[in-house]
């Protein structure tokens, strides 16, 4: 890390504004050929209000504990709970309430008790980018999320779409698919499966050390291999992902698919001192990324995605 210096950081912020200009222009052609597929994680879901996992984690936990084993709540500051247990905190919640439904329906609970807003410029961006034209369409959702707020989305915009969250359900050629690899919550529903959620570290064992050829791995495999694909709002922290993508990168030539990442350095929340260490951070980033097929569009902050995802169309 001694070689790099202030100079090879400069030259690599300039090359990342041209890499970004560039990838952005291939993205529009892909586009316009139908091969381009959007792959959601959960940022797209915090940007119109709901919780990140580790936020949804510790909500459920003290509702499984105050209401199942405790007259009140518990001094949680004191308790100093790590971020580092919670996929392990997640299996404890499932065991805590004991039956499945009871689980899955505490998460539903949660997840539409709170407000949220299908309008934020984010699902905006990505609703247009959804609505077809005669020259181009997109040839598939793939999302990380439970919840059905793209779908709420989508029926406000007239997109005919359709939810997929096993191998049973089928589609009309007209439709839109989303593909809910982890498992599909909607709020108006009580008939989902939930055979399919992954929640919790068992669920992320079962994925990972699995079947490759599981419908979840199956979609996402296929979507990596065979198409473009555009990753929004997604940490890349899950291994199973990360395993699909290499087994991608390693036997099929010619793949390549994008990302839009927000930079380390914050300069609301960090000192100059510290922009050294992100830009290093982010190169090393980059480099990872690019092994698993992976081109990153940069932004500084996550209020730039939107003009990111409408420039495509």
């Amino acid at each position: 890390m001694k070689t790099i210096g202030i100079s090879f950081l400069d030259s690599y912020l300039k090359n990342s504004e041209c890499n970004n200009k560039r990838f952005i222009k291939e993205l529009r052609k892909i586009y316009y050929s139908s091969q381009l597929n959007l792959v959601l994680g959960s940022g797209v879901s915090k940007a119109a209000g709901l919780p990140l996992w580790p936020q949804l984690v510790k909500e459920l936990y003290i509702d499984v504990i105050v209401n199942n084993f405790m007259e009140e709540e518990p001094d949680w500051e004191k308790l100093d709970l790590k971020t580092d247990e919670l996929i392990l905190q997640a299996r404890y919640i499932k065991k805590g309430y004991g039956d499945l439904t009871k689980f899955v329906e505490a998460i539903r609970k949660n997840l539409y008790t709170r407000e949220v807003d299908v309008d934020n410029d984010l699902m905006q961006a990505i609703g247009r980018l959804c609505v077809p034209t005669r020259a181009s369409h997109l040839k598939s959702i793939i999302t990380y999320n439970f919840d059905d707020l793209l779908e709420k989305k989508l029926e406000t915009l007239k997109v005919e779409y359709k939810g997929i969250y096993d191998s049973n359900i089928c589609f009309n050629k007209s439709d839109l698919p989303i593909y809910h690899v982890h498992g599909f919550l909607p709020q108006d529903s009580k008939e989902v499966t939930t055979k399919n959620l992954i929640f919790s570290d068992d669920d992320y064992n079962k994925q990972a050390s699995g079947k490759i050829f599981s419908w979840s791995n199956v979609i996402q495999l296929t979507s990596f291999k065979d198409s473009c694909n555009l990753f929004i709002g997604a940490s890349f922290n899950d291994s199973n992902l990360r395993r699909i993508l290499e087994i991608v990168k390693n036997n099929f030539q010619g793949v390549v698919n994008y990302a839009i990442q927000k930079r380390s350095f914050d300069s609301k929340k960090q000192d100059e001192k510290n922009r050294k260490f992100c830009l290093i951070n982010d190169y090393l980033k980059e480099n990872v990324l690019d092994e698993l097929g992976i081109k990153i569009i940069w932004v500084d902050d996550f209020s730039e995605i939107p003009e990111i995802i409408e420039s495509i169309k």
